[in-house]
C-alpha cells in the first residue's frame, strides 16, 4: 500500500531496491525491503522484521553498490489508538547487497528514522534524519539529525531537535560537509525548525534557506 523510497544500483539499472512501510491500519506481510535484478519483472523480499515493522528509507553507497543502509519503523494503528516507534525501529546496514543485515543505530535515543543519506565523495559519512517523515496526524517524532564518519560504527547528534520530522537529507556530491535537510516541523502549531535547512560545516550549524 505504501512505498517510501526507491533506489537504483548506479552500476546496473536492472537492480532496484524498494523500501515499503506497509499498511497503516493493521499488520501485513508485504512490508520490508524488496529487490529486483531484472528491472522489476520479479521481486524478492530481502529484509523483513515483523508484520508491524516497515521501512521508511533506503540509501546506497555510490562507490560500492553492495553496501546499503535502510531505516525501519515499527507502528500499529487501530480504531482507538496509535503506537509508533517500537523496538523494531532502527537503521540497518548490509555489505552484501541485501543478503544479510546488521543493526547500527540501536544505541541512539530516537523513536523513528525518516531519512538516510550517504556522502558520494566520502561514503563513510552518513547522515540520518529522525522522525517518521510520513505526514499524517498521528506519528512518531524524532530528535534531529545524526552523523557517522565511520560507516555507521559511531554516531554524533548534530542538532535540529525541534524539526521533529525529517523526510529527506541531500548531501553535496563533491562536498560531504554541505548538506540540505527537509524538515516538516511540528505536526500541530508553528515552530522555527521547519522548511529547508542548509549546513556548510557538516551539521555543526544550520541556516534556513527556504
Amino acid at each position: 500500500q505504501t512505498i517510501a523510497r526507491i533506489v537504483i544500483d548506479p552500476r546496473n539499472p536492472e537492480v532496484v531496491y524498494v523500501a515499503s512501510p506497509g499498511h497503516l491500519f493493521g499488520p501485513n506481510a508485504e512490508r520490508g525491503i524488496y529487490k529486483t535484478t531484472d528491472g522489476g519483472k520479479t521481486w524478492n523480499k530481502i529484509k523483513f522484521i515483523d508484520e508491524n515493522t516497515g521501512f521508511t528509507d533506503i540509501a546506497i553507497d555510490p562507490s560500492n553498490s553492495s553496501v546499503l543502509y535502510a531505516a525501519s519503523y515499527q507502528r500499529r494503528r487501530t480504531s482507538c489508538c496509535f503506537n509508533g516507534g517500537g523496538p523494531g525501529s532502527g537503521v540497518w546496514k548490509t555489505d552484501d547487497a541485501g543478503r544479510t543485515w546488521n543493526p547500527i543505530f540501536d544505541d541512539q535515543p530516537t523513536q523513528s528514522v525518516g531519512a538516510i543519506a550517504v556522502a558520494a565523495s566520502d561514503p563513510n559519512i552518513i547522515y540520518v534524519g529522525s522522525g517518521e517523515g510520513l505526514p499524517r496526524p498521528d506519528l512518531s517524532v524524532g530528535d534531529g539529525v545524526y552523523r557517522s564518519g565511520d560507516g555507521g560504527k559511531t554516531w554524533e547528534h548534530l542538532g535540529l531537535r525541534d524539526a521533529q520530522q525529517i523526510p529527506q537529507i541531500a548531501v553535496d556530491p563533491r562536498n560531504p560537509q554541505r548538506i540540505f535537510v527537509a524538515a516538516l516541523g511540528h505536526p500541530y502549531g508553528p515552530n522555527r525548525e521547519r522548511g529547508i535547512l542548509r549546513s556548510l560545516d557538516g551539521g555543526k550549524t544550520f541556516t534556513a534557506v527556504l
